[in-house]
């Protein structure tokens, strides 16, 4: 770690003296911000599984962009994102803990927080570094940044109950192009299994919470790209590593490998230009997830996972989408998606049917102008635990990207 310190720092300092000392750079600005109402089916207890109807406002997200181009190689981007219209501690109400109950979710920084801030230094005509914390693209959600890029809700309804969303992680990432195809690899900060839970596998592990990163243990990426994913004609595949044992704040309750393996596979191909499909494909495992499970059991304070300790040795993603341009404005849709936390299970744990999820559901996007879209997105969440009832919802969102750059 201490040798990958010292050069992101040389490298920054040598980019930032050049440039400054030329005293020749242009400054651009992006916003984006999404604002939704929210019908959907609640159920009031563990104990009361008869759905009634709630509907919510939600300021979701206002990102403001900006990039500061340094010099014709060089570029120092960051990205400051409010959500849900407020700072500070929020106060969450889960209806499964017990008999319903209160909590108080703290995150650094409060709900702003700046998510990216890296430099963007292109080392050769093909190929270009990322230094600082950067995006880290390996699933859709974390991929397709602008709401005016997906007609759905969210590229994928279900991604968040298995990998951490906005996905941005301080290291080296690099991208390397030839011709039709891209290569990506990265060395970046690693994820701490003391917040790995059955609701979102490894999603907690994602370091936010506190003001510093641990990285005993750093995580290590690659992938291939063949056309764009993003812009609507490409396939890729990725593959991410890390350990995260001595990434824990209480190394003392873990004293094993916690290894966490993820492989991903995505396409976007638009057919006569009008027929689009969309899919995407997480498997992940995690190392003696057993081990884990009983460790973060003891955990107390706000780290305490009560009745969630419990994670699968392996999870895993399928999601489908087929959308069609109706007109140059309209586009219809329909998506399907599988998500399960416990696909395989190690020692006295046990598969908890709650969180294999299915989905399906149908929606439109409307384009208003070139930087507004309105969004509409019908669905139905059902569980393989038999008792738990089918859940109907429905998003109705209005999302703004200038687009600058």
């Amino acid at each position: 770690m201490r040798a990958l310190s010292v050069l992101l720092f040389f490298i920054f300092f040598s980019t930032f003296t050049t440039a400054f000392a030329q005293s020749d750079y242009t400054f651009k600005q992006r916003y984006v911000g999404e604002f939704q109402f929210i019908q959907e089916d609640k159920f009031k207890t563990v104990n009361n599984l008869s759905p009634y109807q709630r509907k919510t406002f939600d300021m979701k997200v206002i990102e403001a962009e900006y990039e500061i181009q340094l010099n014709p190689n060089n570029k120092f981007e960051f990205e400051v994102e409010y959500e849900h219209g407020g700072t500070g501690s929020a106060i969450e109400f889960d209806n499964f803990e017990e008999f319903g109950e209160f909590e108080t979710e703290t995150e650094k920084g409060g709900e702003v927080a700046v998510n990216e801030a890296f430099l963007l230094k292109k080392i050769t005509p093909q190929t270009e570094l990322y230094i600082g914390k950067s995006p880290l693209g390996i699933t859709l959600n974390n991929s397709l940044k602008s709401p005016l890029l997906f007609v759905s809700n969210a590229p994928s309804q279900l991604e968040e109950r298995i990998v951490p969303q906005e996905w941005n992680e301080l290291g080296l990432q690099s991208k390397t192009r030839l011709n039709d195809w891209s290569i990506y690899a990265g060395v970046v900060s690693g994820l701490n299994s003391e917040f790995f839970r059955k609701y979102n596998w490894v999603g907690g592990g994602y370091q936010k919470q506190f003001e510093n990163i641990n990285a005993d243990q750093l995580a290590y990426t690659a992938g291939v790209e063949w056309g764009d994913v993003v812009y609507g004609r490409g396939v890729s595949v990725h593959y991410y590593e890390g350990d995260t044992q001595k990434n824990r704040y209480k190394l003392d309750k873990l004293v094993v490998p916690a290894k966490v393996k993820i492989w991903t596979a995505m396409a976007q191909w638009k057919f006569f230009d009008r027929v689009g499909v969309v899919t995407e494909h997480i498997k992940g495992e995690l190392e003696n997830s057993e081990k884990i499970a009983l460790a973060n059991a003891t955990l107390s304070g706000v780290a305490k996972p009560k009745s969630f300790a419990a994670v699968g040795a392996a999870a895993e993603l399928q999601m489908y989408q087929l959308n069609v341009d109706v007109t140059e404005d309209v586009n219809i849709f329909a998506q399907e998606e599988h998500v399960n936390t416990f696909s395989e299970v190690e020692g006295t744990i046990s598969a908890d049917p709650r969180y294999e999820v299915n989905q399906k559901g149908y929606g439109f996007a409307y384009k208003m102008d070139e930087i507004t879209y309105i969004k509409a997105h019908y669905y139905t969440e059902k569980t393989k635990l038999d008792s738990l009832p089918e859940t109907k919802h429905f998003v109705l969102s209005l999302n703004i990207d200038t687009g600058e750059f």
